[in-house]
């Protein structure tokens, strides 16, 4: 008899637990996702500044600052591109993380029993 008591305890302690367990493992999953895709475009944006002060010091002549002056403008229409591709990838990730949420909600939804936390009454 205990031990159908410690069973039954497992079981529900198990059935209450899970979703809150898949929960943080998909919150986990999504944060893993945006901190990697961080420190990626971190490091990108960094070589890329690191470039330009490179290019900046060895500018020798005036022919090489009116040619680095030039090289300016090219980079910034690059760099406005990489910043909208870069910012649609970070809300590609956004929407990805909100299509999971809605799914585990409705999934879990259906389970959950709104009279279970209601005051029992006895006749």
């Amino acid at each position: 008899m205990v031990n159908n008591i410690f069973n039954s305890m497992g079981e529900q302690a198990k059935t209450m637990y899970e979703p809150a367990l898949k929960f943080n493992q998909l919150v986990l999953s999504n944060t893993e996702k945006f901190a990697r895709a961080q420190m990626k475009l971190f490091q990108e944006y960094a070589e890329l500044g690191l470039s330009q002060l490179h290019d900046a010091a060895n500018l020798k002549e005036a022919g090489d600052f009116k040619d680095f002056i030039n090289k300016q403008t090219e980079f910034a229409g690059s760099i406005s591109k990489k910043m909208s591709d870069d910012a649609n990838t970070l809300v590609a990730l956004s929407n990805e993380f909100k299509d999971d949420i809605t799914k585990f909600a409705e999934e879990n939804a259906k389970d959950f029993n709104v009279d279970s936390f209601k005051p029992k009454t006895h006749a």
